[in-house]
């Protein structure tokens, strides 16, 4: 039996031995799937942010579609895939909005450029042209603060595990794959055929 600690420090194990072997790519891009509105599955890539004792932290719009979805509906999965080392995290579970301290943290941490994006946008909303988004950019550049607070409708979300599947690809196509199950408080460990 192991413990969701275990199963951090093999997910970091994967991440930084990923990290130094992804050069030009960016290991910390997953899949975060939502049940949509509409009751059809939806999926956007996004990035992670920090992994900790309780899960796997992700940031962005909460007035989104992404956003809302998780509102409404906080199963979620997260899909990570690393090409260079052949290795694949699925993790379904909760999704948590954190406290208002924790996201002004993550804010701070944005690169300026992110955080005007944040406060200017209403990310995923119709617009005429492409044109507008630049010229709207220009304006918020010479107009806003460079330190720009937190707005309301940004946010971090805490994915609390309830099944995490690692999976290393085989040339042979014997894949190992191993189901860490949450079950009655404990994490049980399945061995996966290929």
């Amino acid at each position: 039996m192991e413990s969701l600690p275990d199963i951090i420090l093999r997910f970091n194990s994967w991440f930084d031995a990923a990290q130094s072997i992804e050069a030009n790519s960016v290991p910390g891009a997953c899949c975060l799937s939502t049940n949509g509105l509409d009751g059809v599955p939806n999926a956007r890539f996004v990035s992670l942010k920090e992994t900790t004792a309780e899960g796997w932290i992700i940031t962005g719009n909460m007035a989104s579609l992404k956003g809302k979805e998780v509102r409404a509906n906080n199963k979620v999965a997260l899909s990570f895939w690393w090409d260079k080392s052949q290795r694949q995290v699925r993790i379904q579970g909760h999704a948590e909005i954190v406290s208002k301290d924790e996201a002004d943290r993550y804010f701070k941490h944005r690169k300026p450029e992110s955080r005007l994006v944040s406060t200017v946008f209403t990310q995923g909303s119709k617009i005429s042209s492409y044109q507008q988004v630049e010229q709207q950019y220009r304006t918020a550049i010479q107009t806003i603060p460079d330190q720009i607070d937190r707005p309301d409708h940004w946010s971090a979300i805490l994915i609390r595990p309830i099944r995490v599947e690692f999976m290393e690809f085989k040339p042979n196509r014997l894949h190992d794959r191993q189901l860490h199950i949450l079950q009655n408080g404990q994490w049980v460990v399945q061995q996966l055929q290929p």
